[in-house]
């Protein structure tokens, strides 16, 4: 009988440490996925805005004019300005053209904007549905016909969870 008790004690102490292991490994760690997205914005500035005009050189030449006068050509020196003009708006755009008389009919910026983003994927801690333990139990013995009870270790499985 006393071997029986042992038996019981060392079947108990088998059960605890196991359930202990069970319920107290640690979770698996999140997996961190990096997602980077690449956009382009556009920005169309039709009628940009002049913020300063200035005369970088001027050209001596000769404009031919014919037929003025019948049978005469006349020939005339002229002086042909060459500007450089700055558009700018903010930080938006800045633009330079230069030539004579130059115009920056509009303009197109492509900014690139990286977007970097970091999805962690955590995993819910699943509630076990076997486990193991001490069992007290009782039921009726045909064979006695009568109410008996035990003790052991008993397998039990949860079918439903809440």
């Amino acid at each position: 009988m006393k071997n029986i008790f042992i038996v019981l004690f060392i079947l108990l102490l088998a059960s605890i440490g196991l359930n202990w292991y069970l319920l107290t490994r640690p979770e698996q760690e999140p997996d961190v996925k990096i997602e980077k997205v690449i956009k382009y914005d556009t920005i169309k500035v039709d009628n940009p805005v002049l913020l300063s005009k200035t005369v970088i050189k001027t050209k001596l030449d000769t404009l031919v004019m014919k037929e003025v006068i019948p049978g005469d050509t006349v020939r005339v020196a002229v002086e042909i300005p060459y500007e450089q003009k700055l558009f700018q708006e903010d930080s938006l755009y800045r633009a330079y053209v230069s030539g004579v008389d130059p115009n920056l009919d509009s303009i197109r910026i492509f900014y690139k904007t990286v977007e970097i983003k970091e999805i962690r994927e955590h995993y819910i801690k699943d509630s076990k549905r076997l486990g193991i333990g001490p069992v007290v139990y009782t039921g009726y013995s045909p064979n006695s016909k009568k109410l008996d009870w035990g003790v052991g270790i008993g397998v039990t499985y949860q079918i439903f969870k809440w």
